[in-house]
């Protein structure tokens, strides 16, 4: 999973690319397993109290981590539970 702070292409408010492998010539794709997620953070408009996901909360905080003085009170427990999740890996 890829988060960049840029656009891909000229696609608006597209905010998730998925890229999967495929051969060049046959165009079948590589494998099932492999691909490539691309977050594109300037398509995340949401503010705080627009965010209702779990999802769009993680995303939130990592699009304005630099500038937060505290983590928002509805995302604290987003993000615990994926430090929990990671622990457990």
């Amino acid at each position: 999973m890829f988060f960049m702070n840029f656009r891909l292409g000229d696609s608006p408010g597209k905010l998730r690319t998925d890229i999967v492998l495929s051969d060049r010539n046959t165009h079948e794709v590589f494998s099932d397993k492999l691909r490539f997620i691309f977050i594109e953070l300037p398509a995340f408009t949401n503010e705080e109290e627009e965010c209702i996901t779990d999802f769009e909360r993680w995303i939130y905080v990592l699009k304005n981590m630099e500038t937060l003085n505290r983590l928002p009170f509805k995302a604290r427990n987003c993000l615990l539970y994926t430090s929990d999740a990671a622990d457990e890996l």
